[in-house]
Parts: structure tokens; sequence; C-alpha cells
């Protein structure tokens, strides 16, 4: 099989986006998606000492945080000038309930114009609400067990077809001395924070919504989270098989933060995902894939960076590997290597720039970005055994009213190094979270 590639000239585009970039009004390392999720994240912080134990070791966090953490250790606490996002002890009575609910409203546009990356347009809205109700907890605040359930609505924008798609939210979090443990709806894909390369930021419009087990540990030094997902049920009457994902990732922090101008995490990471045909009256082909990533980040850490969350300089270096263990490929590539440097600075609080090289010899992972992949994974006729790609992002924040409401912009030029593409992402999104 051979590579096909698109010959159009999208020049007048890709320069107006190149403009628009170079000449943006006041212009990190892995990407915040912080925006996806379907709690209130705050994003303007300052770092204090922990407060006492009666809060600061309470475990009233919303069921979908994006760091669920280990209750003996928490050395980031919230701005005072923030109480909305502040809950009191009478958060963890029993039978106390927490109504949660928001909306998000997402426009990305993908020109990539290419056989193997075609790029796609997601234009629509998320409704969700849920409430969390705390069954019980320890005298000490540092053991707790809380119920969730609600539901998430998902309408795409495309004319007399767009169709409105239920989820149920449906979660049960223990939170122990030794961690913390979830059953049923996980905290979306876009917050494992794993590299693009493996998981796709798009994945939070396609299913916002993810089912399985997951657990987490974070001590002073170590972040490991594990996860389950079950994504697809199988189904012997309609031929549907069964799709399962599994995450893991570890990272080794060098020194506590705050305490040193410069800090680095040691990173590990694996997802596998299994597709199964047993059962089926006529032979389906199965497949078995593993991605697996090691590297490092380098970031600021100094106390002063305060108000703000992200990290004024990150540099992000990662190696991928990724095998095909499947008894026959449904794509060309049985092993690829693949590696990536991200550069990333916080030019103010409202925004970030992102430099990105990447290169790729046969690498494709189907949960990964589509950009970054050998082979296009809807459509495996089309590859192309090497990548290079150049990139650069920039990110403006703003937040309207309060930290609850929330403006994103994000433009994302790509040179395609190998075929002389230039290629880009626009987006907005908006949201409101309580």
């Amino acid at each position: 099989m051979n590579s096909l590639r698109v010959r159009t000239l999208p020049i007048p585009l890709a320069f107006t986006g190149l403009c628009a970039f170079l000449f943006a009004p006041a212009a990190i390392g892995q990407i915040n998606n912080d925006i996806f999720s379907l709690t209130p994240k705050p994003y303007y912080r300052f770092v204090g000492q922990k407060e006492t134990q009666s809060k600061a070791l309470t475990p009233t966090q919303d069921t979908f945080t994006n760091k669920p953490f280990d209750s003996t250790y928490n050395e980031e606490v919230l701005s005072p000038e923030m109480p909305e996002f502040v809950e009191d002890d009478r958060g963890m009575r029993p039978t106390k309930y927490q109504p949660h609910w928001g909306f998000l409203h997402y426009n990305k546009d993908n020109e990539y114009l290419q056989r193997i990356n075609p790029g796609e347009t997601f234009f629509g809205n998320q409704l969700w609400g849920y409430s969390t109700m705390n069954l019980g907890r320890s005298d000490d605040y540092q053991e707790s067990i809380s119920l969730s359930l609600g539901g998430l609505v998902k309408y795409d924008f495309g004319g007399y077809e767009s169709k409105m798609r239920f989820s149920p939210i449906m979660q049960i979090k223990l939170q122990t001395k030794k961690g913390t443990l979830i059953a049923g709806n996980l905290i979306s894909q876009t917050q494992h924070n794993l590299p693009e390369p493996m998981i796709n930021y798009d994945l939070a419009f396609k299913r916002p919504i993810e089912y399985g087990t997951q657990v987490f540990k974070r001590t002073k030094h170590w972040d490991t989270e594990a996860w389950l997902d079950w994504r697809q049920l199988l189904d012997t009457q309609t031929f549907r098989q069964e799709i399962i994902s599994f995450g893991t990732r570890i990272e080794y922090q060098l020194f506590e933060s705050h305490k040193h101008a410069l800090n680095a995490k040691m990173q590990g990471y694996l997802m596998l995902l299994h597709r199964g045909g047993e059962g089926f009256r006529y032979f389906l082909p199965l497949m078995n894939r593993g991605t697996y990533s090691t590297g490092f980040t380098l970031y600021s850490d100094r106390k002063e960076a305060k108000y703000c969350n992200i990290p004024k300089f990150t540099l992000n270096a990662w190696a991928f590997y990724q095998k095909d263990f499947s008894p026959k490929l449904s794509q060309p590539m049985r092993e690829g290597t693949a590696m990536m440097v991200n550069l990333g600075i916080r030019l103010n609080r409202n925004q970030q720039l992102i430099f990105t090289g990447y290169q790729a010899n046969k690498f494709t992972t189907p949960l990964g970005a589509p950009f970054y992949q050998c082979v296009n994974e809807t459509n495996p006729i089309y590859f192309n055994p090497v990548r290079k790609i150049v990139a650069a992002r920039f990110i403006q924040r703003f937040h309207l009213v309060s930290q609850r409401f929330q403006l994103e912009s994000r433009l994302e030029p790509i040179y395609d190094l190998e075929d002389k593409y230039l290629l880009y992402s626009l987006g907005l999104y908006l949201k409101y979270s309580m």
C-alpha cells in the first residue's frame, strides 16, 4: 500500500490562520484542558500553608476534581478571595446533598486537509447536572465515601440529522488515607494528563463520559493513576465487539512543590486497547494494541508565581513506542516509535504560548491526536511511515463575572515538514459550571 496525499493548496485559509497567530493581541508544555471538565476549575490560586485539619483534610472536593489527592497531603489551598470554591465542614455531613450543573459550548475546526489526516469540525453543546451525596466520613476527615447521580446531554449541530444524546452519571467515590477509588463514571479522558499522541483531547466532544474503575494515589513526590474504561459492550445480535482500554500514569516529582525555582518530574505512561470478537457466529478481527511512553518535565516552581496554577516555564520531552499484538493487523504498522518536545511559556495569567516538535516512525495509536499518527485509523489505506511536525499554540483564557464562567480560545498552526503543508486548528469554548 502506498500513501496518498491531497495536493490541494489551502494557502488562503492557512495564511489567514498564521497571520492571526502572529498578530494576536498580546500573545505550556502539555496543554491544559480544565475547560472540558464537569466542575469549575480554580485557575487563579495562591500557594499557602496547610489549613487546619478540619478544612485542609476535608475531602469535600467535587466528584470530578482534576487531581484527587492523598488525603494526608495537600499543600495548595484556594484563595480566600474566592469563597465560591470554598466549602465548609457541613459539606461532609451524612445525607448532605451537593448539586452541580453546568454547560459547555464548543466550536473547534481542524483544517488539516490531508487524507492521512483530513481534519474534523466539532460544533455543539453539552449540559450536565448531578448531585453528590456524602454517605459518611471518618472523625478525622481523612476517609469518606460519596455517591453521585445525574446525567449529561450532548447535542451536536449539523442540520436535521443532529441528534441529542444522553449519558447517565453514576459514581461511587471512596477516599482513604492511602488513595482514592472511583467506580462508575471516571474523570474525563482529557484529565488523565497523558501526552496528546496517546490521548486526543477532541474525545471530550465525541465521548465526554467514561465508565469503569479508577484509582489515584498522591504523595509529596509520587503521583500515580490507573483506570479501566469499558468503552463498548459486546452484543452478539448486532455483531458489536467489546472495546476496553486500560491506562496507567506514574510521575515522580524531584522536589516538594514551591521549594525551588525549578522542579522536575520523571514520567511513565501506558495505554492498552482491546477489541474482542469471541462468541460470534462468524470470526471478527481481534485487536490488542499497546502504547508506552517515558520522559521528563522541567518547569518553574517559584512560590512568587501566585494567582495562577500554570508554571511560567515548562519543558516536556517524551519518547513513545507502540506495538500491535493483534493476530491479524487492521492497519499496516506492527510497531513504531516517536519523540516529542514541548516548550511552554505563560505570558500572563490569561495567555499561554506552546511550541512543539514531533517526529514519528511508523507510530500509530487509536486514541491519540490524528495529526501525530502515521496511519489514518478510520481509513488505513492512507498512511505515511514518517511524520515530522512543528506546531505552535496560542491560548487565551478569560473569566467572566467569576471563575465559574470561562471563555477560552485556541489557535494552533501546524507545519508538516514531510509533506510541506501548513495546517491549522481554531477553537472557541464557553463554559459555566458550579
